[in-house]
């Protein structure tokens, strides 16, 4: 039962789960973003399933608990984030090209995902030196993949230079946030909601010319998740979206029914336990696996 694009009067969902289990709620999704860990049987069952699968990797970061991490030298290394265990990696070194070119996506598909979810693209904005590099590694894996699917994490900054080489965009943080200084869920407002939807425009625009899908990734309070579903749904599709909504550690299934019909989550989406004693277990699980897109998750708001 997947929602409307109202753009195009299509229906498709998604969702994006780092868990490690299986949940009988991922078949019904049309395109799933998972971890490149998850195991290989659930993939396989999955596309008998009929759904897409993508498969997480990093375009400018290792974590260290990637299979090609070992690959990736100080040489290579321009700074390193402690409170993620990330490396941010000079994207336009020939090393880190073979590296991601040779090793990490070959590795990815050989687990049978269908393609790839390149993440940290925001790292131009920090980094403009790698804004051609970035752009140019994401030409690079359509050309040497060309029948993969490619999705990418924001890159706004870059949109126009990798639109033509893309079949997803995925706008994480839309409408809404996790802030981690205050420890809470929070709706983006003022300017920072006219940002979004700017760029929001400027995807649409974008995605009309070269066909590529925009999928919102909203985070909810748990204790307000009907509220807080139904402002991002109302907001996504003003623009034709698809859009998912989770909490903001990624390692349970919101129901899809749940933010179609807009009802409260089952036992297996969120759960109030999350923000008493289960929280700190999901803190500690995600920091364990620091390859979700921490670093920019902990910008003050998008139009930093």
């Amino acid at each position: 039962m997947p929602y409307p694009s109202q753009a195009t009067g299509e229906t498709f969902s998604f969702a994006v789960y780092y868990g490690s289990s299986w949940s009988d709620e991922l078949v019904n999704y049309d395109l799933l973003i998972l971890s490149p860990l998850y195991s290989e049987d659930y993939v396989s069952k999955l596309r008998e399933e009929g759904v897409m699968v993508l498969g997480y990797v990093s375009i400018s970061t290792v974590g260290g608990w990637e299979p090609w991490a070992s690959q990736v030298t100080d040489d290579i290394v321009l700074s390193y984030n402690p409170t993620w265990g990330e490396k941010v990696v000079d994207a336009s070194s020939p090393k880190w090209r073979r590296v991601l070119l040779e090793e990490a996506i070959p590795w990815v598909l050989s687990k049978g995902f269908d393609g790839v979810f390149l993440d940290n693209l925001d790292v131009v904005d920090a980094y403009p030196q790698l804004r051609t590099a970035i752009a140019s590694l994401v030409k690079e894996v359509r050309g040497a993949f060309s029948k993969i699917v490619i999705a990418v994490n924001r890159g706004f900054s870059i949109a126009e230079e990798v639109a033509p080489y893309i079949n997803y965009v995925v706008f994480e943080s839309f409408g809404t946030y996790y802030d981690f200084s205050e420890g809470c869920y929070k709706k983006w407002s003022g300017s920072d909601l006219k940002w979004i939807e700017a760029i929001s425009e400027k995807l649409s625009q974008l995605s009309s010319k070269h066909g590529f899908k925009v999928l919102a990734l909203a985070y909810a309070d748990p204790e307000q998740f009907t509220e807080y579903a139904s402002y991002v749904r109302k907001l996504a599709q003003r623009y034709g979206f698809s859009y998912y909504v989770a909490d903001a550690y990624l390692q349970r299934v919101t129901p899809l029914k749940s933010l179609v019909e807009e009802a409260e989550p089952e036992s297996e989406g969120f759960s109030p336990a999350l923000l008493a004693g289960g929280f700190a277990v999901a803190l500690a699980v995600a920091l364990i696996f620091a390859w979700r897109r921490g670093r920019y998750l902990l910008i003050p708001g998008p139009s930093s």
